[in-house]
């Protein structure tokens, strides 16, 4: 059995970014944890890759860098996110190979599962079917590094995973725009209608797809808890929240947390993304994770952390 405390160095990639800051946060009592981030390496190169590996020398290296966005940033960028994403993980792939890096974890998301609005997508149906329009690009970027690190898994026996989240918010993120998760973009059209006194927000679509939501620090939890309990022999591991929501749900729950008293319009002109996000992240739970922060909680410690960095 590897004991991967103290003794052991692991390496976060992204840590000033959404998710790689929360792990760091989450891991950095109890490991010896050391961090990168893209002024330092630029992981699109791989001599910069493999340098940061090298210096570093990880028993276990947590790849968070990435370009993600939202759905118009999908549709606007799709060859930015399929490039830079699909170049970073061939890297981290080949460098952590060569380095001998006995576990990497990396990062995908729910959007490159099949489209399914019945039941809760499993690692088993990835590749099955088709897979949302919008978000395809970065989809199949995503789809690119899974079966990387499989063939490694298989040709070569790494104890690499793919941890693929719900639908992610909370503290530190702050994209904006096109380029932000749902729950950021929502974030900042409630909060800026409140401190403008407007009278309206609208939101794209008609309210009733359904989605997950974890809070970043809830995942974070679950990446150490993978790593304390040894869960490598996964390829991927979903985690999620509970409970899931509709997006009008999630947008009268915006509207309350930001003290919004106006309308909310839905435009139904705008995409809605996916009907339905739900994975089945019985994987994890049969181990004993739970996510702990509730969405009322999460996303009111979420509003106070944003307005303090407007």
């Amino acid at each position: 059995m590897i004991n991967a405390r103290k003794s052991d160095t692991v390496l976060i990639t992204g840590a000033s970014g959404f998710i790689g800051s929360a792990i760091s946060e989450s891991m950095n009592t109890e490991y010896r944890v050391v961090t990168a981030n893209h002024k330092e390496f630029e992981l699109e190169k791989y001599d910069e890759t493999y340098g940061m590996i090298e210096k570093f020398k990880p028993r276990i290296l947590i790849n968070a860098t990435g370009r993600v966005a939202g759905i118009q940033g999908n549709l606007d960028n799709p060859t930015e996110l399929l490039a830079t994403n699909a170049r970073i993980a061939l890297n981290i792939s080949k460098a952590a190979h060569e380095l001998n890096v006995a576990h990497v974890i990396q990062f995908a998301s729910a959007c490159i599962y099949p489209l399914n609005e019945i039941t809760p997508s499993k690692p088993t149906d990835i590749g099955k079917g088709a897979i949302e329009e919008s978000s395809k690009s970065y989809a199949l970027s995503k789809l690119l590094a899974i079966q990387l690190f499989s063939a490694y898994r298989k040709q070569f026996g790494r104890q690499w995973i793919t941890v693929i989240p719900s639908n992610l918010y909370g503290t530190g993120d702050w994209n904006r725009g096109s380029q932000g998760h749902v729950a950021s973009m929502l974030m900042e059209r409630f909060s800026k209608a409140t401190s403008d006194n407007v009278d309206e927000v609208e939101v794209w679509g008609d309210g009733q797809s359904l989605r997950n939501f974890l809070n970043v620090r809830d995942l974070a939890c679950a990446v150490k808890f993978v790593i304390d309990n040894k869960i490598w022999s996964e390829e991927v591991v979903n985690v999620c929240g509970e409970p899931e929501v509709t997006i009008k749900e999630l947008a009268k729950l915006m509207a309350g947390v930001t003290h919004f008293k106006g309308k909310i319009m839905f435009d139904k002109s705008k995409p809605n993304g996916a009907r339905r996000k739900i994975l089945d992240d019985s994987y994890i739970r049969n181990f004993g994770w739970r996510p702990s922060i509730s969405l009322s909680d999460g996303f009111l410690d979420y509003y106070e952390s944003y307005q303090s960095n407007l």
